[in-house]
């Protein structure tokens, strides 16, 4: 009796199949990508005017120079998040075990 192939449980179902492609793969981190940075950007928006009373041309003003930023960064090839980390010492990477010194006090817990 042949083998079953092994699933990959973290995937959608339409890429579980023998014909996974990079280019598959590719799409759906791009997809995730697209619904996870808007809320991301929002969470930025709401901090900034609820608890700093800033109003939306500020926070506009901000993201322009953000997107500077991120610009100048792409040309001189360095990156942001070491960038931040050098300059104000924020670790904001994937892993990173204290980002800010004192921060578990602020952080709020979620459920997986």
């Amino acid at each position: 009796m042949p083998m079953k192939k092994k699933k990959h449980k973290s995937l959608p179902n339409r890429y579980r199949t023998g014909n996974f492609t990079i280019d598959a793969a590719k799409n759906y981190l791009y997809k995730k990508v697209d619904q996870i940075t808007p809320n991301v950007y929002s969470a930025f928006c709401l901090v900034l005017s609820r608890n700093y009373g800033w109003d939306a041309e500020e926070i506009a003003k901000l993201f322009a120079e953000t997107q500077s930023l991120w610009c100048d960064s792409l040309t001189d090839g360095r990156d942001m998040t070491q960038i931040c980390l050098d300059e104000i010492g924020i670790d904001v990477r994937a892993g990173a075990e204290n980002p800010i010194e004192g921060a578990e006090d602020f952080l709020v817990e979620t459920e997986e």
